[in-house]
């Protein structure tokens, strides 16, 4: 076994130890395992071990344990939260309507794993209740991320280039990782623009760089249009003075620098006419198309999760591939030809709601927010709107990263509501107190007018 697969499984161990009566320690190395995949990185010494398994199960009995207590939440989280319950519920009950006709095992694969991250994401929302707990979550999602994210451009340097077509990590093909790591892309974007301190600036930066540099190497372009979506709302968002607006040029320029032609000539294929585009860009428009047509016919309830692909090649005229089946490589229509509009308008609405809420804390508190309220209020105003266009190209229902991205963006809005209500009670009490010393004093000048009157009179 190797040191790095070694030192994994103690972690592993150690951090199923202390969920038991920290379980949001649990949830923490259960969101590191997910983003870092070390039964893939590892895969030789780890093998078919399944770590998150473990995770997410002591830190169930955890958070049982300890009594389920949760945070103070918000309306709008708990709006969003029940609209990512009745998504789940969508699904479940479609399974029972439906199911893929052509694989049936997508579909209890489908249903398996959305239960499993929906509770966890449940759970993490009422346990993140403090800065340092989410400090700790997204810099664990960073550094990991940067880590998959050095090895890759490691091997880009020591082969020289990347099979793209026969790229693998985790089950995952380049288009689907690419996505995988939007969401922490946006998170890192976040941080580069909102850390204080030049050294954490730096690092940051550094890390950025191999992020996106491996979306460049992987050639992902739906993902290159969502982290350019992406920049764009974190430079409207972002905090306005002339260290930002310094760094924001100088990523400008890494960034092309980084890209070279062949990267710029794969990426402005995405705007050339239909006539000369490749089969990959042109086939997305023909799948749009069939989605469209999926979900007017089964509006309510859907085809079943995972199913829709298997009606695809009836939607396509004159379609020759050799087999019965064709993925929509497209969120929406995955969600929405799967579980019907609700199901997708559910879906939605768990990743709008902290959007908009979010928007209004940038409104009327950006003054007030501290360094980390500020990467979470960032991250989740440039990032949601950013994955959700490159989800656009290719689809990750299954992939735990966005919904990650989503649990920071509510734990940081009930962490705020928490300090703005903690916050006017400390005035108020102040506020009382000064009013008591104002009528002591009242009182004392009140009772030495008397004794002037009386010894006047006297």
């Amino acid at each position: 076994m190797t040191s790095g697969a070694a030192s994994v499984l103690t972690l592993c161990i150690l951090v199923c130890t202390a969920s038991i009566l920290m379980p949001w320690v649990g949830f923490v190395g259960y969101s590191t395992c997910a983003v870092l995949a070390p039964q893939w990185v590892w895969k030789a010494s780890l093998g078919e071990a399944e770590l998150q398994k473990f995770l997410s199960a002591m830190t169930v009995v955890g958070f049982l344990l300890t009594g389920c207590r949760s945070q103070k939440l918000p309306r709008g989280v708990k709006w969003a939260m029940a609209f990512y319950s009745l998504y789940v519920f969508l699904v479940v009950f479609g399974a029972q309507l439906h199911s893929n006709p052509v694989n049936p095992q997508k579909t209890i694969m489908f249903v398996d794993i959305t239960w499993k991250i929906w509770m966890m994401c449940m759970i993490g929302i009422m346990l993140i209740n403090s800065e340092r707990k989410l400090s700790i979550l997204l810099t664990c999602m960073v550094v990991v991320t940067s880590w998959n994210a050095w090895e890759l451009n490691l091997k880009y340097l020591r082969q020289g280039f990347i099979r793209v077509n026969e790229f693998s990590f985790a089950g995952l093909d380049n288009n689907l990782y690419s996505i995988s790591t939007m969401p922490v892309i946006c998170i890192s974007i976040a941080y580069f623009f909102s850390a204080n301190l030049p050294w954490r600036q730096f690092l940051v930066a550094f890390f950025l760089a191999m992020q996106i540099h491996q979306i460049m190497i992987l050639e992902s372009r739906g993902t290159m249009l969502g982290v350019l979506l992406c920049g764009a709302f974190a430079v409207y968002f972002m905090p306005k003075n002339p260290r930002t607006i310094a760094a924001t040029i100088a990523i400008g320029i890494v960034g092309a620098v980084l890209a070279g032609p062949p990267v710029i000539k794969e990426f402005s294929s995405i705007f050339e006419s239909k006539e000369k585009q490749d089969t990959s860009a042109s086939s997305r428009y023909t799948l749009w198309r069939a989605g469209t047509e999926i979900m007017l016919e089964n509006p309510i309830t859907g085809v079943g999760p995972w199913a829709g692909e298997a009606y695809v090649p009836k939607h396509i005229p004159g379609y020759k591939e050799r087999r019965n089946y064709k993925a929509l490589h497209n969120l929406f229509f995955e969600i929405g030809t799967g579980m019907g509009v609700p199901g997708v308008g559910a879906y939605l609405l768990f990743f709008a709601i902290p959007w908009f809420m979010h928007l209004k804390l940038w409104r009327l508190h950006r003054q007030e927010m501290s360094e980390l309220m500020t990467v979470c209020n960032l991250a989740a105003l440039a990032g949601i709107p950013g994955y959700w266009l490159a989800s656009m190209f290719s689809s990750g229902a299954l992939i735990e990263t966005s919904y990650l991205m989503v649990v920071s963006a509510c734990a940081s809005l009930a962490i705020f509501q928490t300090q703005l209500q903690k916050e006017a009670q400390d005035k108020l009490e102040a506020d009382d107190a000064d009013e008591m010393e104002d009528d002591e004093f009242a009182e004392l000048d009140s009772y030495s007018d008397r004794n002037e009157r009386v010894a006047v009179a006297r």
